[in-house]
């Protein structure tokens, strides 16, 4: 379970922190109005995660090493080119809705997707039938949920123009 809870530990501080900076950014910058869609492209990427778990629980194909290691590459790619392009889209302020939506999603999708690879991996390896792989990522998760708030409300704190100046010696 602790191994488990450790996975979801390290893609949930990882897309946390990545949502929270992003979160804190677009709040100090007044642009509060696209945490709405910070919210929809996060919550995508989590659709997708999930999907991509039931999708190897339910399929038929076991993931060789080579598949694995395939995946890993293609997918570290494919970020690296959507961020990329997600940078020149928030430099060039072109839609910058649709911009906002893509970086959510990387910042969680890369790891849950991972994240869903692994747990597959430990439930099978467990072997016994318990749920508790599963509740240890759950728990790992909902521990990095609370540390990425914790650090988005941080970050905009000492990011307020009142925190400078009070600091300043």
């Amino acid at each position: 379970m602790f191994d488990s809870f450790l996975i979801g530990l390290r893609a949930g501080l990882a897309a946390a922190l990545l949502v929270g900076v992003l979160v804190a950014y677009l709040v100090r910058a007044g642009r509060r109005w696209a945490l709405r869609a910070v919210a929809g492209g996060a919550g995508a990427a989590v659709a997708l995660s999930l999907g991509f778990g039931c999708a190897l629980t339910f399929g038929s194909q076991e993931l060789t090493f080579k598949a694995r290691e395939a995946y890993g590459g293609w997918l570290s790619l494919a970020a690296m080119a959507l961020v990329t392009w997600v940078s020149a889209c928030i430099r060039l302020a072109v839609r910058p809705r649709t911009a906002v939506v893509v970086a959510a999603f990387l910042a969680v999708g890369h790891g849950g997707v991972d994240t869903s690879l692994f747990l597959w991996g430990a439930v099978r390896a467990s072997g016994d039938g318990t749920h508790a792989p599963l509740a240890g990522a759950v728990i790992g998760l909902l521990v990095a949920a609370a540390v990425g708030w914790l650090c988005r409300r941080g970050v905009t704190r000492a990011s307020s123009p009142g925190w400078a100046a009070a600091t300043a010696v």
